[in-house]
């Protein structure tokens, strides 16, 4: 049943159940991943980098990996917090049909978990997952940084949601070995 599940598919729903949010009305059906940041700014010891630029350039290459994959047109807006990308499909589409089973017909991230069918996937379909989850609600800070100079990634999911968190640890240490 899942076999049409590739890496692209597998990004998308990372970034779904990080921060993507389905709407309908009137007969328009409606994508939204949103990708929050706290701040463009990191301090080096000798350098201060703004990551706005790095920002554009990793969600031109989201928006390109999902228009191929969505066959629409993502529009994207802007404010001092986040970045949101929209997709419009204008027609009950095979696309739109699989995310929404894929999502089991849940509308928001605050609601997504992880289908067992989807738990099940190889190792670099999860890798996927997990890659697009870092990017829409990862964070990693100077201030979690350990005497090693490792930092500690989280993921921040909200609390209402507290199955999805359970499934991302299932995945990372049971299947992904982290």
């Amino acid at each position: 049943m899942f076999d049409y599940i590739d890496y692209d598919v597998g990004y998308l729903l990372g970034l779904l159940l990080g921060k993507g949010e389905f709407s309908e009305s009137g007969g328009s059906r409606n994508l939204r991943i949103t990708f929050d940041f706290k701040s463009l700014q990191a301090k080096g010891i000798t350098k201060e980098y703004i990551h706005l630029d790095q920002l554009k350039i990793s969600l031109s290459d989201a928006r390109e990996r999902l228009n191929e994959l969505l066959e629409v047109n993502l529009r994207q807006t802007s404010t001092e917090q986040s970045v949101t990308l929209y997709a419009n499909f204008t027609k009950n589409t095979i696309s739109w049909r699989n995310l929404r089973m894929i999502t089991d017909h849940k509308s928001s991230f605050r609601e997504f978990y992880i289908i067992p069918e989807i738990i099940d996937q190889p190792i670099d379909i999860l890798t996927e997952i997990i890659r697009g989850l870092a990017d829409s609600c990862g964070y990693i800070r100077d201030a979690n940084k350990d005497r090693n100079d490792y930092h500690r990634v989280y993921f921040q999911i909200t609390n209402s949601n507290w199955i999805l968190p359970i499934q991302i640890c299932y995945i990372l240490q049971q299947k992904l070995g982290i």
